[in-house]
């Protein structure tokens, strides 16, 4: 209903049509469309300069979600409907694997809560979309849940494939190695060498980084061409500053909430502990420093979040207004993000 009331109030060109049935294309939105193309044409090194898509190319967008599309794609009538697929079982296995990281910390109850939260975030809609953040998600947790379970060489290859599905999933190394160490020092362990298997987790990075330079002759392409969506390197406290001001309302949304979520994270950073605490800072940080586009979206891979909010919402009437509240906001922000607006993008 949103989409057919709201659509024609949209005056830009919509750039994408992702699939033929309503029922599936509200689901693709924005960069859902550089997945399709991959996972159908494959990485080129040609720019588009179709409506919205001005010297854009393909090969910004890293490289497992959507092979996993075009891999699938025999088998559930297409691209896009796999990437629907891929998302969705990543979502359950995401849940799943973030219920038993919470339950071996603070127990059933909280665990549930955080599952909870986690699925109510207010664009956690997005993860059933055709995105990367399911799959993102679902590696990430299951390497801090082996790592907590002593499984090193499987957190290392979740953290290495994690590199391979986002930008940021370099990053990861840094928390599991303090994740690694803190445990070892609780326990009173001393560290083994097994542990260097962490340090794997950025090769997919690398990875990417050398197929970036077989196909135009600069490893960091990948990174270069990002200047066509307009993002750059600055300051992410002055990105975060300008944008509460600003008069665009889609940026101050995006800086308005990304404060909501980094105050709330420093207000009891005792509590998320150190090691998902610099998880969190630098993955709010690392995408702030480019722009507040798509920060929204981004803020869903902070899984610390819902499980600090459950650790904290135990009385039934602070649960049930969490609950509420989420559930709401989450249904208002979808309906501008299925009719294509750039609230969420």
């Amino acid at each position: 209903m949103s989409r057919l009331l709201l659509r024609p109030l949209r005056t830009e060109p919509f750039p994408w049509e992702y699939s033929k049935s309503l029922w599936l294309a509200i689901w693709g939105v924005w960069d859902s469309g550089w997945y399709l193309d991959i996972a159908k044409f494959g990485y080129s090194t040609a720019r588009r300069s179709g409506p919205e898509i001005l010297n854009q190319a393909n090969y910004a967008f890293f490289p497992l979600y959507p092979l996993s599309m075009r891999a699938l794609g025999p088998l559930f009538g297409g691209p896009f409907n796999a990437g629907l697929v891929v998302s969705n079982v990543c979502l359950v296995v995401a849940c799943f694997a973030l219920l038993r990281l919470v339950r071996s910390r603070h127990g059933d109850r909280v665990a549930r809560r955080a599952v909870k939260y986690f699925v109510l975030f207010p664009t956690a809609f997005i993860l059933s979309g055709v995105f990367s953040e399911s799959l993102f998600l679902a590696l990430s947790i299951l390497a801090f849940c082996w790592v907590a379970e002593d499984r090193l060489w499987p957190a290392a290859t979740a953290a290495f494939l994690a590199s391979l599905t986002r930008s940021v999933g370099v990053l990861l190394v840094i928390p599991l190695v303090l994740e690694y160490w803190n445990r070892r020092r609780v326990l009173q362990l001393p560290l083994e060498r097994r542990g260097l298997a962490l340090f794997l987790a950025p090769l997919g990075f690398v990875a990417f980084g050398a197929y970036n330079y077989f196909l135009t002759g600069d490893s960091l392409a990948f990174i270069r061409i990002q200047s066509s969506w307009n993002r750059g390197l600055h300051s992410p406290l002055s990105v975060l500053a300008s944008g509460l001001v600003h008069p665009d309302v889609n940026k101050s949304f995006s800086a308005w909430m990304t404060l909501l979520v980094l105050g709330f994270l420093l207000a009891f950073v005792r509590r998320v502990g150190f090691p998902f605490a610099v998880l969190s800072l630098l993955l709010i940080a690392v995408p702030l420093a480019t722009g507040l586009d798509s920060m929204p979206r981004y803020l869903l891979a902070v899984f610390p979040v819902p499980i600090l909010l459950a650790t904290l919402a135990r009385k039934p009437l602070v649960d049930d207004a969490v609950t509420g509240a989420f559930a709401i906001l989450q249904g208002c922000l979808m309906v501008f993000w299925a009719s294509g607006f750039k609230l969420v993008v």
